[in-house]
Protein backbone atom coordinates (compact mmCIF):
# COMPACT_ATOMS: atom_id res chain seq x y z
CA UNK A 1 0.00 0.00 0.00
CA UNK A 2 1.26 3.62 -0.95
CA UNK A 3 0.19 6.44 1.05
CA UNK A 4 0.43 9.56 -0.69
CA UNK A 5 1.30 12.63 0.74
CA UNK A 6 2.77 10.86 3.60
CA UNK A 7 4.65 14.02 5.20
CA UNK A 8 0.83 15.46 6.50
CA UNK A 9 -0.09 12.75 8.50
CA UNK A 10 0.15 13.86 12.18
CA UNK A 11 1.84 16.82 10.46
CA UNK A 12 0.28 19.89 12.62
CA UNK A 13 0.48 22.91 10.85
CA UNK A 14 0.80 22.35 7.05
CA UNK A 15 2.41 25.24 5.18
CA UNK A 16 0.00 25.06 2.02
CA UNK A 17 2.49 26.09 -0.95
CA UNK A 18 4.20 25.07 -3.87
CA UNK A 19 2.81 21.96 -5.30
CA UNK A 20 0.63 20.48 -2.39
CA UNK A 21 -2.36 22.32 -3.17
CA UNK A 22 -2.70 21.05 -6.43
CA UNK A 23 -2.08 17.64 -5.26
CA UNK A 24 -4.41 17.22 -2.58
CA UNK A 25 -7.08 18.85 -4.51
CA UNK A 26 -6.57 16.06 -7.37
CA UNK A 27 -7.01 13.34 -4.47
CA UNK A 28 -9.74 15.03 -3.17
CA UNK A 29 -11.79 15.30 -6.85
CA UNK A 30 -10.97 11.45 -7.36
CA UNK A 31 -12.62 10.86 -3.73
CA UNK A 32 -15.20 12.89 -4.25
CA UNK A 33 -16.27 11.12 -7.19
CA UNK A 34 -15.58 7.55 -5.88
CA UNK A 35 -17.87 8.58 -2.47
CA UNK A 36 -20.49 9.28 -5.07
CA UNK A 37 -20.53 5.78 -6.85
CA UNK A 38 -19.67 4.08 -3.35
CA UNK A 39 -23.11 5.69 -1.66
CA UNK A 40 -25.11 4.88 -4.61
CA UNK A 41 -24.09 1.23 -4.57
CA UNK A 42 -25.97 -1.18 -2.91
CA UNK A 43 -23.97 -4.29 -3.62
CA UNK A 44 -21.38 -5.31 -1.02
CA UNK A 45 -18.93 -6.09 -3.26
CA UNK A 46 -18.84 -3.47 -5.81
CA UNK A 47 -19.05 -0.97 -2.19
CA UNK A 48 -15.78 -3.14 -1.22
CA UNK A 49 -14.27 -2.67 -4.45
CA UNK A 50 -14.86 1.30 -4.32
CA UNK A 51 -13.56 1.61 -0.41
CA UNK A 52 -10.49 -0.30 -1.59
CA UNK A 53 -9.73 2.76 -4.43
CA UNK A 54 -10.85 5.05 -1.92
CA UNK A 55 -9.05 4.39 1.26
CA UNK A 56 -5.88 3.06 -0.97
CA UNK A 57 -6.41 -0.60 0.89
CA UNK A 58 -9.18 -2.67 0.87
CA UNK A 59 -11.04 -2.78 3.82
CA UNK A 60 -10.83 -5.97 5.97
CA UNK A 61 -13.83 -8.58 5.26
CA UNK A 62 -14.31 -8.42 9.63
CA UNK A 63 -15.28 -4.41 9.21
CA UNK A 64 -18.14 -2.77 7.66
CA UNK A 65 -18.66 1.27 6.88
CA UNK A 66 -22.72 2.12 5.54
CA UNK A 67 -23.18 4.91 3.37
CA UNK A 68 -24.41 7.34 3.16
CA UNK A 69 -20.43 7.80 4.05
CA UNK A 70 -18.29 10.84 3.82
CA UNK A 71 -14.10 11.89 3.23
CA UNK A 72 -12.55 14.86 2.38
CA UNK A 73 -9.54 13.03 1.43
CA UNK A 74 -9.61 9.33 1.82
CA UNK A 75 -6.25 7.80 1.45
CA UNK A 76 -5.15 8.78 5.12
CA UNK A 77 -8.09 6.61 6.90
CA UNK A 78 -6.71 3.41 8.05
CA UNK A 79 -8.99 0.68 9.46
CA UNK A 80 -8.82 -2.29 11.59
CA UNK A 81 -10.43 -5.43 11.95
CA UNK A 82 -14.14 -5.68 13.24
CA UNK A 83 -14.57 -1.93 12.74
CA UNK A 84 -18.51 -0.81 12.39
CA UNK A 85 -18.59 2.68 10.96
CA UNK A 86 -22.57 3.29 10.86
CA UNK A 87 -24.12 6.04 8.43
CA UNK A 88 -23.51 9.30 8.15
CA UNK A 89 -19.99 9.67 9.34
CA UNK A 90 -17.89 12.52 8.25
CA UNK A 91 -14.18 11.96 8.18
CA UNK A 92 -11.59 15.11 7.82
CA UNK A 93 -8.43 12.59 7.39
CA UNK A 94 -5.83 14.90 5.40
CA UNK A 95 -3.52 14.67 9.16
CA UNK A 96 -4.37 10.80 9.42
CA UNK A 97 -7.07 8.76 10.65
CA UNK A 98 -6.07 5.32 12.38
CA UNK A 99 -9.18 3.54 13.86
CA UNK A 100 -7.70 0.51 15.52
CA UNK A 101 -9.50 -2.96 15.52
CA UNK A 102 -12.71 -3.51 17.59
CA UNK A 103 -14.66 -0.32 17.20
CA UNK A 104 -17.96 1.01 16.69
CA UNK A 105 -18.62 4.57 15.46
CA UNK A 106 -21.48 6.36 14.53
CA UNK A 107 -23.11 10.38 14.44
CA UNK A 108 -24.08 11.59 16.97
Amino acid sequence: MSIPLPQLINAGAVSWTGALPAQVDAIVAQTSAQLIRFNQTSEDAARRTLLAHLLNAPLPATSAINPPFQTDFGPHTFIGEHVFINRDCFFVDLGGITIEDTSCLARA
